[in-house]
């Protein structure tokens, strides 16, 4: 079970559910070796990267922070807990030494600059499940369940303001930030928004890609968003033009879809059923490798 992906040069990091987390050679991405593997106290998922350490959820036990300078041997080196009794971590970003954790109710700021000792700095309210979190420079975009895209500047962690809110048509799953703009995966209905932040406290939708089933996931790189559904689908698009999004190129999947992320010319999925590498700038985007 692949519950997600983050990637780092030729090296892929899965978080593999009660599996813990794989580090993976994909120089050859038709043929990923595996390099190392190191458990975690509950099932890992949804990983990020930030300054030679992956952040990991683990299950109800919080988020591991695993040094991976060493891909063949990392090691778990420091652990920000669960926040509060009955919460659940469902996404956590990293930007200049500080963590920003999504729960179900809030998101917790929290200082890792040393990773062997996290210390909270503040809380942002939010009564509800925060699907994803990016950041980019002073700002954080936060997809919250039923309340869209909420931008907040970050400038001084220690007083994080609300700027701008964008409420989404259908629920905001997945958010890549990317030139000034913010790719929402919108659930079921609504397929995915390209919204313009340049502006953050007047954030504006772009365009919209409907018809593409109910989306998780996105990443986006050099003019090519990919969007990845529970309805066991990968879909391309062209974004040279945000406000003119166009669908290129649909693959099917071996199971739903959590996270994409992109690398030159593969996407790397984490599905229910593994991780499929799909090459996406070709006309035959047919899945190279599936792993189990």
């Amino acid at each position: 079970m692949g519950l997600g992906v983050a990637i780092d040069g030729r090296t892929l990091y899965v978080t593999a559910g009660r599996g813990g987390v794989f580090a993976l050679d994909v120089s050859i991405p038709a043929e990923p070796r595996i390099l190392g593997r190191v458990a975690t106290a509950g099932g890992a998922r949804q990983p990020t990267l930030a300054d030679g350490h992956l952040y990991s959820i683990s299950g109800t036990s919080g988020v591991d922070i695993i040094d991976v300078s060493d891909p063949r041997h990392m090691r778990i080196v420091g652990r920000y807990p669960r926040p509060i009794e009955r919460s659940a971590i469902y996404s956590v970003q990293v930007m200049g030494g500080v963590a920003f954790v999504g729960t179900n109710r809030d998101v917790r700021i929290v200082d890792v600059e040393d990773p062997t000792r996290v210390s909270e700095i503040t809380t942002l309210p939010m009564d509800t499940l925060v699907m994803d979190i990016d950041a980019d420079g002073s700002l954080i975009a936060v997809t919250v369940h039923n309340y869209g895209l909420l931008l907040f500047d970050v400038s001084d962690v220690t007083r994080p303001r609300l700027v701008g809110s964008y409420d989404s048509p259908d629920i905001a799953q997945g958010v890549r930030i990317h030139d000034g703009v913010a790719y929402v995966a919108d659930g079921p209905a609504m397929g995915a928004i390209a919204i313009d932040i340049t502006e953050p406290s007047l954030p504006s939708p772009y365009g919209r890609l409907q018809g593409i089933g109910n989306a998780n996931g996105v990443d986006v790189q050099d003019g090519q968003a990919v969007i990845v559904t529970a309805d066991t689908e990968l879909v391309v698009a062209e974004v040279t033009s945000p406000s003119r999004p166009r669908l290129i190129a649909r693959q099917s999947l071996t199971d739903h879809a959590y996270t994409v992320r992109l690398s030159g010319a593969h996407a790397y999925v984490a599905t229910d059923a593994g991780v499929e590498v799909v090459r996406i700038l070709e006309s035959n985007h047919a899945p190279l490798t599936h792993l189990q």
